[in-house]
């Protein structure tokens, strides 16, 4: 989800990168330069591009999906084709990063258990599911649950919750944005990409 200024907006093309761009600048503060960091879901690499060559990163990106990893291993960029659930962190990092990946994990307190003794620091934006029944979304992979929810995962866990806030309205013009690209795609078999 990008951070917008404007709440009402309709994002194109060009706002909706500009807009990206600034949902990760608006980690740095949290992110020290030239620390280490495993990106977690780390998607297309956007993020991981970021912290390294503005934030001068030492950067390892995982993701287990095969064209994505292709992706971002393609420019030279460390990544690993792996199942955070079933693997350990390659090594020790300064801080653990979840953009938007959180929300994909099934034990969501297994894993942040074992990523504890990995990392100093966990840097997240998940997107929540207030006012609403836990749910699955995205043909079953997306496991929804509440900003409340999301706390007590972490406290279980043994992390401390030093920041939070809450994103929403910011966050809010990228799904009609998402919903006008995945429109324009047209039919699709992949359970991944309903139209809504």
């Amino acid at each position: 989800h990008g951070f917008f200024e404007d709440y009402h907006c309709d994002p194109n093309v060009y706002t909706m990168e500009l807009w990206l761009r600034r949902s990760v600048e608006e980690l740095y503060p949290y992110i020290p330069r030239g620390t280490r960091v495993y990106d977690i879901g780390c998607g297309w690499g956007g993020p991981l591009t970021m912290l390294a060559t503005e934030r001068c990163c030492e950067v390892i990106g995982a993701t287990l999906a095969r064209n994505q990893f292709r992706h971002v291993a393609s420019p030279g960029l460390p990544v690993r084709l792996t199942d955070v659930e079933r693997s350990l962190p390659p090594v020790s990092f300064d801080c653990v990063l979840m953009l938007e990946s959180f929300e994909h994990i099934f034990d969501k307190v297994g894993l942040l258990r074992r990523l504890r003794p990995f990392a100093q620091r966990l840097v997240m934006r998940v997107y929540c599911q207030d006012g609403a029944q836990p749910s699955q979304r995205f043909g079953g992979t997306m496991h929804m649950m509440s900003s409340s929810a999301l706390r007590d995962c972490l406290l279980e866990a043994g992390w401390n919750v030093r920041h939070w806030r809450n994103c929403r309205r910011q966050a809010m013009p990228t799904i009609s944005g998402w919903h006008r690209r995945r429109r324009a795609l047209g039919t699709t078999h992949d359970v991944h990409l309903p139209i809504f």
